[in-house]
This record gives structure tokens, C-alpha cells and sequence, in this order.
């Protein structure tokens, strides 16, 4: 029997070449322009991989990136070129993920951000191939603090990434908010194509004298011959070089030195001034109505119907909810979501939205069929259902925690036909608003009757059915909106909201038991700037012209049962566009702004929504809100979990940021608008919130060195379409929080992402109201599912097999023990990784109660099965 025995180590100062793609699917070309370049670049590369010896070495190994999705688009068109690929993977020749797509990880949801990675993991599955056990993400400058933590939880503890805000070349040990660690490689300038080898190997050999060095080859400039190419390499540098992989440079770095003594840096890495988190804002919007559709409402009540409904083709949807995915990451790619790209490529961006929005509704419409009762069908009518009598609103609430919400259901009624008494699932009466709409529609037509608006109170991770009686006569003026001139407006909470002379809106809101009152005056303004940068940077114009808006004295009063409503009109006079010098003047382009300020019934804070048609170009328009205090901390929300950030410059958000002093703080909530800056004025600390920043240029190579401190990111091509000459509308939202309260403000951003949804249904389930499932805290004031010490992230049917995936969140500093309970007891209870692989099981108690305990800031996953 002959032992093989194991090749030995290179020395440490060594150069390892890794021959590497610069891949990125849409960009300056369209995705099928660049699949083409693509092909003929892998063509290339495989012949090269496959060159007999006797004509020169051949590649050892390919980087073939990053991301999976470019298999797929192989595959498309040669499959054939996609079972090379396979061979050369399986002899550890080629390199490719662990993701899906790549993507700016601060701009995307963390729940996305896993599906990113289980998705390039059932891509390895599908085609037989074995994924990089390390993160390659060699574009994006700045990632979130929970990035450790998640790599990690799929079995990655090496990432290979480009940070400039330490020196070249040094690798670092990162460690994320929950304590765990990842060592990262902080890719050289030449992952940019910034530097020669000359330069970064001096570099690199000035930081570390004994190596490992690490030179990443373009696949643009290898030669057929790569014996050549290296022999050049070793008279260049004067030590051994081999060609190499990541794996292996990683094993190298730690032979020389072991991680726990690298240089440790702590939570975020902050990215540089980006105008990436503002360009092109409805692509933004987009895709934050996309993944909260996704995460709280296709993949939870699909979830709950494969396990406790009736799917007659299960496969099926669940295919089309993995479709939607993809196609909804596919956006998220980093060009892609930063809205920098060429015209051509954000059309197609926003079709492909439509696609996977299509697909979602038909994936809800079969889950919610699948459980019980009857969902509203226009044109079908149940056996003895008599629609002349009653119908029913059912409204989900995807959260671990009961919420209360003013809510609006569409109504499809018989012709003639109209809401007279609205009941709760206890049977008692309750109030509601009627706005009807095409009164003339023929019986069963699938155009609304009208919307009813509602006050649902609705238990964690449940429903609760509220039942419609019929009438043949109208309601009562009572349950019609009604719109008077006005100036001020009040809650049923003893908040109000009103407008001065000269057009200043003061919130004054009432203490509670937990929150002090206030009254905050000045407290919402509109400004415009001017703005010379790209859709890569913001730029002030020299000289620039800000403008605030005016009001218009025409404000009315809109009043419902269920809420009272300002409706303001803003004017400003701004320029049509730069001058030729990229200065700004004064003025004559009129843009108009309607806002609505909304108290809802028992629901805390003051909504806004504003809408404006944008017809000038090169500005950004911001919405300045006030907070009324003197502020000294500022956080936002993360991937997850809250992220502490400075009182200054721009900063990005999720969905909501926090301002805080030693009496109270306020949150701002908003739905795909992630760039703020905090400002202070009159001794008064202000939110400046993004709503539009129209340019015209991808990248522009005049921005000043200390603004854009980094190389040009682009070409100079003109995008047009950046201008975004469209209407468009931004939701936000004030809300007074407590302080140290993390999940108060997790609950908060949640409830404002993904609020309570309402259907209509024919026939209502045999129990009017239902929690699925229970998570009680130890810091619960009482036996009910609270939100109160995690909060849950994931509620989605397992990568493998069947039953629930249960994902919490714990985003304070002390450990959390929670009781998770199904509504029926499960045959299994297992503690999983993030990547759904099985770590213990948990015992449940007699009642099917499972315990599990959650350190501070940490996630963790819980699998139940099923009889």
C-alpha cells in the first residue's frame, strides 16, 4: 500500500498569484451584453486551464468570483461550458461564492442577506458544486456589524474584502456585535486595478518583511503561457511564487501569525461619504416593499400552509417564492441597488421588480387559500355563501408580539351593496371608515366596491377575522371622510399637530406611564440644494443656491373615524439645472409638494407621506424634521440589530434612527429611504432625510480629492435617467420611544415595515382570531408573546425537509431566555445554524414549550417539525 504523503507548506515569503474574474453582471452594459463578454472571457480562461504541459504550465486555479448567479446565466445558453466549470470545481481547481449575489450588505436586509447565501448554497447542490469556504467581496468599502456573525453561522471565518480606511494590505481580525470574529484580508488596490505589482508587492513586503504576499491577476492580463507569467513574477519581486488560492493564502497568514494576536477592529466597517444610498431613491423603495412582502408575508403564511393547510401542489409555490428570491437578489446586486448603472440596466432593474412582485401575490394568494376559510374571489362565489348578508376582512400580523393598527382592506361587494356594521372577533361593534369606489360595477366585477378602514387588534404571529354586515343602504355620513380648511388636528391620544402664521407645524404629544411628553415646534421643512456629484458621490455645487419651501396658505382637514389628517402644500422655486460650470443659480422651475400628516386612532407618532412630480435636474431635495431636544446619541437600525453612529456628516439607515438625550428619544421611521444626516440648529438637533437626488452623470472624474477620497469608481457616461423626472412618494414617520430600549425601537421599525395586512374573505375560519406561535421573553410582564427580549427575523419553511425555521434576534447587551410555544406541539425541536444545518435538538415540555436561551446581540435559529 502506497501513503501519499501531504505536499509541504511553501514558505511564508512566498507571492501567491491568484488568478482571479472581475465580474459584475450589470453595469456601463446590460446583462446580456455582458453575459457574451462573459462567455468568450471563460472560453478563454478553460483553455488555458487545459493547456498541455509541453507548451507551458497551464492555470493551476481560477477566483471565478464570488457569486453563483453567474452559473445560471452559463447555463442559460451553454451548459456545456457549465459542465467544465463543474469538473475543474471538483478538482479544486476553480473558486466561486458563497453568494448568490454580491451586494452592498448595508443597503439589503440581513434576512436577505442569508437568503443571499442559502441561495448560492441550493446553486452548489443543484450543479455539484463545491462553494469557497471563505467571503470574497472584493468591491463593496464599508459592511455591517453583523457580517461576522453571519458568515460565520454558514461555516465561513475568512473574508476577503476592500477596506481603505486601514493600511494596505493588513489583514485584521474582525469582530462582530455578538463577539465572534472573522479574519479579513483587506484586499490590495490592484482588486481595484489601481496599482502595479511593483508597487503592492513593496507595499506589502514594507508591512510584513517575512510574507505571505498576495498578488490577485486580473483574467485580463494572464498569458496562455503561465510559467511565463510567473518566471516574471519571481524576477520581479525576488521570492518564490505559486500559483495559489484563497484557502491557502488564508492558511498561510495564519502560520504566520494566529488570529486572537492580529489587530482586532470592533462592529461596523463604516463606508466612505456614498451617494449610492440615495441615487436613484425608487429603486430603494422598490426593494424594501419587495423583501418585507417576501420575509413577512409569502414566506410566513406559506410556511403555516405547508405545515397546517391544505396545498394541493406544495412544490410549486414553493419554486415560485425561490424564483422571487432570486430575482429580487438579483436587483440587490451592488451596481444594481446603488442605482449606478447605465439607463438601460435600471429599466430592466424595475421590470424585473414587477416579475418578482407578480409572483410573490400569486405565492400569498396560495398560501392563504391553502388555510382555512375562503378567500375572496370576485368572480366565484362558495356554495352557500350569501354575499347579499356578510363578508369578512381577515388581518395577518407577522410579528412576535400583538400589535394594534388602523388598517384598510379592499372590499369587493355585490352591486348595490355597502358596509353597515363592522364586528370584532368577539362580536362586539366597532367603528370604521368607508371611501366607496365604482359604485356601478356590475355584481362580482373585479373592480373595488370601496376600502374600509379599521382599527384591528391583532395576537403575534396570528390572524383575527372582523366580520362585515351587508346592507342595501348606505352607512351613515358618520363612516365617510370628510375634507374641511384647517389648520391644527388632534388624537384620540391627546396628541396635536398644528400649523402656525407663518406656517410652522408644532407636534405636541402627551406623557404616558413609559414616555415623557413634548412639544416640538418647526418641526417639518423642505430644502433643496444643488448638486454636481454622481451617482456615486454628492456634491455641492461652488456657488450652490439652497432653497426652503413655502407654504401654501390652502391646508385642509381631513377627517375619518379612524384618523384626522393635515394635507399641506409646499412650493419652492429651483433651478432647472447646473450651469456649464457646475455652479448653481437662482431659480425658476416650480416644484410642488403635497404632504399629509396623519394621527391614526391609538397608534403612536404622526405619519407622513409626501408626493411630488420631479422635473428639474442636478439637486437633492431633503426633508428636514426636528426632534425638539439637544440630542446626544444617534443609532439606526442594521441588518440587524441598532448601530450607534455620529452626531455628523451622512449616515444610512434601514428603516429607522434614533435620536437620544437624557430625558427621551425620537425615532424616525421610513420605507426605502436610507440616507439621513443629523444637523443642529437653534440648539436643536434636526434629521435631514433624503427624498430625491437627481444627477446626470454616472461617474465624473472632476469631484474633488477631498470629497471623493478614492479613485473614480466609473466611467463618465451621462445617465439621464438618474435625473429621475417621475412622481414619486416617500412615507416617513415620527414616533416618540423610550431610551435604552432596543427592542422598543426594533418593534417600532418593524411595525412601520411590515404593518398588519388585511384580505377579504368569503367565509371566515372556523376560530376567529389565532396566534400560531408564542415567544415569551423573561423580561415578559405577562404570559402573552411580547417582543419584549427578541424579536423574530424569520418565520420560513426549511431549506430541507418540512416544518418551521424560527430565527430571533436578541439586539440588547444582556442574554434573553425565551419559551418558544406552537399553537400545536411539535413532534421536534432543533437548534440549527444559520445555514439550517443541524446543531442539537431541544427538549419541550409536556405543553410542547421549548427554552432557549440568546446571548447579547445574537441570532440564533430554531428548527420545529411536525407530525
Amino acid at each position: 500500500m502506497t501513503v501519499t504523503k501531504p505536499l509541504p507548506a511553501p514558505p511564508l515569503a512566498t507571492l501567491h498569484v491568484i488568478p482571479h474574474l472581475r465580474w459584475v453582471r450589470e453595469w456601463v452594459e446590460t446583462f446580456d451584453s455582458r453575459r457574451a463578454w462573459l462567455l468568450d472571457t471563460l472560453a478563454r480562461l478553460l483553455e488555458q486551464m487545459d493547456k498541455p504541459t509541453h507548451q507551458g504550465l497551464p492555470l493551476r486555479y481560477f477566483l471565478l468570483g464570488g457569486q453563483t448567479s453567474l452559473l445560471e446565466d452559463v447555463v442559460a445558453v451553454r451548459p456545456d461550458l457549465l459542465a467544465l466549470l463543474v469538473i475543474f470545481n471538483a478538482g479544486g481547481r476553480l473558486g466561486v461564492g458563497p453568494f448568490y449575489t454580491l451586494v452592498d450588505d448595508s443597503l439589503v436586509s440581513g434576512e436577505a442577506l442569508l437568503r443571499n447565501l442559502l441561495m448560492a448554497r441550493a446553486d452548489a447542490v443543484r450543479h455539484g458544486l463545491k462553494l469557497m469556504p471563505v467571503a470574497y467581496l472584493p468591491e463593496s468599502s464599508g459592511h455591517n456589524a453583523q457580517l461576522p456573525q453571519i458568515l460565520r453561522g454558514v461555516g465561513i471565518t475568512a473574508a476577503f474584502l476592500h477596506y481603505p480606511k486601514v493600511e494596505v494590505h493588513e489583514p485584521f481580525r474582525w469582530e462582530g456585535m455578538d463577539g465572534g470574529s472573522l479574519l479579513v484580508v483587506n484586499l490590495p488596490p490592484a482588486a481595484q486595478a489601481d496599482q502595479t505589482l511593483e508597487q503592492s508587492f513593496g507595499q506589502q513586503k514594507m508591512l510584513r518583511p517575512d510574507g505571505p504576499y498576495l498578488w490577485l491577476a486580473d483574467s485580463d492580463t494572464l498569458r496562455p503561457n503561465a510559467s511565463e507569467m510567473l518566471s516574471e513574477m519571481e524576477t520581479l519581486t525576488g521570492v518564490p511564487v505559486e500559483q495559489s488560492d484563497l484557502l491557502d493564502y488564508m492558511r498561510a497568514l495564519r502560520r504566520a501569525l494566529p488570529d486572537s494576536r492580529r489587530k482586532p477592529i470592533k462592529g461596523e466597517l463604516a463606508s466612505p461619504n456614498d451617494g449610492t444610498y440615495s441615487a436613484r431613491i425608487h429603486l430603494k423603495q422598490l426593494n424594501a416593499r419587495l423583501q418585507a412582502k417576501l420575509i413577512y408575508q409569502a414566506e410566513r403564511y406559506l410556511t403555516l400552509a405547508l405545515t397546517h393547510g391544505t396545498v394541493p401542489y406544495p412544490d410549486n409555490l414553493k419554486a415560485l417564492l425561490n424564483h422571487s428570491w432570486r430575482l429580487t437578489l438579483q436587483n440587490q446586486a451592488r451596481m444594481a441597488l446603488a442605482g449606478a448603472g447605465i439607463d438601460a440596466v435600471h429599466e430592466e432593474n424595475e421590470l424585473r421588480a414587477r416579475q418578482a412582485e407578480d409572483t410573490l401575490n400569486q405565492v400569498v394568494k396560495g398560501a392563504l387559500t391553502a388555510l382555512p376559510g375562503h378567500l375572496r374571489r370576485p368572480n366565484a362565489t362558495p356554495i352557500g355563501y350569501n354575499p347579499h348578508v356578510v363578508t369578512y376582512v381577515m388581518v395577518w400580523n407577522a410579528h412576535n408580539w400583538p400589535i394594534r393598527q388602523v388598517v384598510e382592506a379592499d372590499l369587493h361587494l355585490p352591486q348595490g351593496y355597502h358596509p353597515a356594521r363592522l364586528r370584532a372577533p368577539g362580536a362586539e361593534e366597532q367603528t370604521f371608515g368607508w371611501t366607496p369606489v365604482n359604485e356601478d360595477a356590475a355584481p362580482f366585477d373585479t373592480s373595488l366596491s370601496g376600502t374600509i378602514t379599521f382599527l384591528a387588534d391583532v395576537p403575534a404571529v396570528g390572524y383575527a377575522v372582523y366580520t362585515i354586515e351587508l346592507s342595501d343602504a348606505p352607512p351613515d355620513s358618520s363612516h365617510f371622510t370628510r375634507r374641511t380648511q384647517g389648520r391644527a388636528i388632534g388624537s384620540v391620544n391627546g396628541d396635536t399637530l398644528r400649523l402656525d402664521e407663518e406656517g410652522r407645524l408644532e407636534w405636541h404629544f402627551e406623557a404616558t406611564a413609559a414616555l415623557p411628553g413634548a412639544t416640538i415646534s418647526d418641526l417639518l421643512n423642505f430644502y433643496d440644494g444643488g448638486d454636481a456629484g454622481d451617482t456615486f458621490t454628492y456634491v455641492p455645487p461652488q456657488p450652490d443656491m439652497i432653497v426652503k419651501a413655502q407654504m401654501v396658505d390652502n391646508v385642509q382637514i381631513e377627517s375619518s373615524p379612524l384618523y384626522e389628517r393635515l394635507v399641506m402644500q409646499h412650493r419652492m422655486r429651483i433651478a432647472n439645472s447646473l450651469r456649464a460650470d457646475r455652479g448653481r443659480d437662482r431659480g425658476v422651475k416650480l416644484l410642488e409638494l403635497t404632504t399629509t400628516a396623519t394621527f391614526y386612532d391609538h397608534v403612536p407618532g404622526v405619519y407622513f407621506r409626501t408626493t411630488f412630480t420631479n422635473s428639474a435636474n442636478d439637486h437633492r431635495l431633503r426633508v428636514h424634521l426636528n426632534s425638539g431636544m439637544r440630542a446626544t446619541s444617534l443609532a439606526t437600525n442594521g441588518v440587524f440589530g441598532l448601530v450607534d453612529r455620529p452626531l455628523h456628516s451622512l449616515q444610512m439607515m434601514q428603516t429607522a434612527a434614533v435620536l437620544g438625550s437624557a430625558q427621551r428619544s425620537i425615532g424616525l421611521l421610513a420605507r426605502g429611504l436610507p440616507e439621513i444626516e443629523p444637523m443642529s440648529q437653534d440648539e436643536e438637533t434636526h434629521l435631514a432625510l433624503t427624498l430625491v437626488r437627481a444627477v446626470g452623470w454616472l461617474s465624473r472624474d472632476d469631484v474633488p480629492k477631498d470629497i471623493r477620497k478614492r479613485a473614480t469608481p466609473g466611467p463618465m457616461l451621462p445617465v439621464p435617467g438618474a435625473q429621475l423626472h417621475r412622481t414619486l412618494e416617500a412615507d416617513y414617520a415620527l414616533v416618540s420611544l423610550p431610551n435604552d430600549d432596543p427592542c422598543a425601537v426594533m418593534r417600532a421599525a418593524l411595525e412601520y415595515e411590515a404593518p398588519l395586512q388585511a384580505f377579504q374573505y368569503d367565509a371566515r375560519p372556523e376560530r376567529p382570531r389565532r396566534s400560531f406561535l408564542s415567544i415569551v421573553s423573561d423580561r415578559a410582564t405577562g404570559a402573552d408573546s411580547d417582543g419584549a427580549g427578541a424579536i423574530l427575523t424569520a418565520f420560513k419553511p426549511p431549506q430541507k425537509g418540512k416544518g418551521w425555521i424560527i430565527r430571533l434576534l436578541n439586539p440588547t447587551e444582556q442574554p434573553v431566555e425565551v419559551l418558544l410555544t406552537p399553537h400545536v406541539r411539535p413532534e421536534n425541536v432543533q437548534l440549527m445554524t444559520l445555514s439550517e444545518d443541524s446543531l442539537n435538538y431541544i427538549e419541550s415540555d409536556g405543553n410542547g414549550r421549548s427554552s432557549v436561551r440568546i446571548e447579547p446581540q445574537q441570532l440564533v435559529t430554531v428548527k420545529m417539525a411536525f407530525e
